[in-house]
């Protein structure tokens, strides 16, 4: 049970970061076009 929990959290900690990455992505194509 305990390892089960442990994996999602893990894959939850995964996409997270998945997600902050791509904004950060995105944010940083976005000040290219500007400038």
């Amino acid at each position: 049970m305990l390892v089960i929990n442990g994996l999602y959290t893990h894959r939850n900690f995964i996409t997270m970061l998945t997600k902050v990455e791509y904004t950060f992505m995105l944010h940083e194509s976005a000040k290219i076009s500007i400038s």
